[in-house]
C-alpha cells in the first residue's frame, strides 16, 4: 500500500495480485510453462473536507466491502459509509425540469470552452411487484454534436411524467493553446455515480457538476462515490 496527499485528498494505491495463470516460456532451446501473476492497483481517495471516498479500479461488487475496510481500519468509524443516503451524491432533476433545452452553464470558468451533451437515457418507469418503481423501457440518444438531450423533444418522452432522465453523458471541452483541444468526457448516474478520466480538470469538472445543480445539497458527509 502507497500513500500520497494531493490537495485535501489522501490518496492510497494498493497493489494486489490477480489470479494465477500459467504460460509457456522458451530459454535456449528448452521450453518450459511458469505461473505468472499479474499485478493490479486499486486507488482510495478520500477527502477530510467533504468525507467522500472515491473507488477506483475496483470492482462495483467488492466496492462496499473496501468502503467498510476503509472506514474501520482506516478512519476507525465503521459503518461510516453505510448511511441509507450514503450514495445519494447526484442527480438529474434540474435537467428534466429544463426540458430537452437543457444547456449546462460554464461561463463562470473562463477555461471552459464549450459542453456538449453527447448521449442520454430517458426511463420510463412504472410501479414494480412491491410498490416500488422499476424500468419497463429505455430510450437512448446519442449524438457526438452535443444535441441529443434535445432530439428527446420529437419523442414521447415527457420528464413530468413517469419518464426520468436516468444517465447523461457530456463532454467538456477545455481551451488550449496546443493543436488538439483538451476534452474530458464524463458520465453522471444518479444517485451515486460519476466516472471520468482522471485529468489536471478534475476539480473544474467537479465544480461544472456543483454549479449546474446536479449534486444533491446534504447535511451529513457520510457518502462514497463510485468514481472511475
Amino acid at each position: 500500500v502507497g500513500d500520497y496527499d494531493d490537495d485535501d485528498e489522501i490518496n492510497l494505491v494498493v497493489s494486489h495480485g490477480s489470479m494465477v495463470s500459467t504460460m509457456p516460456v522458451v530459454e535456449g532451446q528448452v521450453e518450459r510453462v511458469i505461473s505468472v501473476r499479474q499485478i493490479s492497483h486499486a486507488v482510495l481517495r478520500y477527502s477530510e473536507n467533504t468525507g467522500m471516498l472515491r473507488l477506483a479500479r475496483i470492482r462495483k461488487a467488492h466496492q462496499p466491502e473496501i468502503a467498510e475496510l476503509f472506514a474501520s481500519i482506516i478512519l476507525d468509524r465503521p459503518g461510516f459509509f453505510d448511511g441509507d443516503d450514503a450514495q445519494d451524491l447526484y442527480t438529474l432533476r434540474p435537467i428534466e425540469l429544463a426540458g430537452p433545452g437543457f444547456a449546462f452553464d460554464a461561463a463562470y470558468d473562463p477555461l471552459i470552452d464549450k459542453v456538449l451533451i453527447i448521449e442520454a437515457a430517458a426511463d420510463l418507469m412504472a410501479p414494480g411487484k412491491k410498490g416500488y418503481p422499476r424500468v419497463v423501457r429505455t430510450l437512448r440518444s446519442r449524438d457526438l454534436g452535443g444535441d441529443a438531450l434535445q432530439h428527446f423533444g420529437s419523442t414521447p418522452v415527457s420528464f413530468g411524467g413517469a419518464w426520468r432522465l436516468g444517465e447523461l453523458v457530456f463532454r467538456i471541452l477545455f481551451k488550449g493553446d496546443g493543436k488538439r483541444q483538451p476534452q474530458v468526457t464524463v458520465k453522471l448516474r444518479p444517485p451515486g455515480v460519476v466516472q471520468f478520466r482522471r485529468t489536471q480538470h478534475e476539480a473544474r469538472v467537479m465544480k461544472l457538476i456543483e454549479r449546474n445543480g446536479l449534486m444533491n445539497d446534504r447535511d451529513d458527509f457520510e457518502v462514497v462515490d463510485a468514481a472511475e
